[in-house]
């Protein structure tokens, strides 16, 4: 199956059993290991792909946001679900392609930990069997092509600063024409 084009962040870090640990305090993983991509859609727009037989694929995690979370606790009532968030399994034989569709090399963890991407993702989907606990589950990509979403536009380019003006130059007066009718 193809996802639409969907905004997403790569997980590249060791899972912590404890849980007492903060994402940036986790050691990254091998560029050989296993990684995941989350992607938060919101549940009016749920597309296609993630839908069987026209309900919500029970794989998601369907959640509160934070927006939802933080209006609920100034409201004084309990947050409701209002995103869906969609984890796709990465390995190695996964394929990768740039923003225009051409083949390239798997980046590094560091490069894939660094933002926020837009990605397309082709997938295969694939149940929990009870009987073989150790069979791979879930989401897992067969080819992702991504585009770096800018973090903050602004960065590396250059702003010119406004002109100041001369000291020696007289300060214009502005115009104004007291007979226009204003009743």
């Amino acid at each position: 199956m193809l996802t639409e084009k969907m905004s997403g962040i790569f997980d590249c870090r060791k899972y912590d059993q404890s849980g007492k640990l903060a994402h940036d305090q986790r050691p990254l993983l091998a560029d050989t290991d296993n990684i995941a991509l989350s992607v938060i859609v919101p549940i009016g727009q749920v597309p296609d792909c993630f839908k069987i037989n026209g309900d919500i694929d029970p794989m998601l995690a369907i959640r509160a946001s934070k927006r939802e979370r933080q209006a609920a606790e100034a409201e004084g009532r309990e947050p409701v679900a209002d995103v869906a968030v969609a984890k796709f399994k990465i390995g190695q034989n996964c394929k990768w392609f740039d923003k225009h569709a051409k083949a390239m090399e798997r980046p590094t963890n560091a490069e894939l930990e660094a933002g926020r991407y837009q990605v397309q993702v082709d997938f295969t989907r694939k149940e929990k069997d009870p009987a073989n606990p150790l069979k791979p589950s879930g989401y897992w990509a067969n080819a992702i092509m991504l585009r770096l979403i800018e973090q903050n536009p602004f960065d590396g380019q250059a702003f010119e600063a406004a002109a100041e003006p001369e000291e020696d130059a007289p300060a214009e007066k502005a115009e104004y024409n007291d007979d226009l009718p204003f009743d």
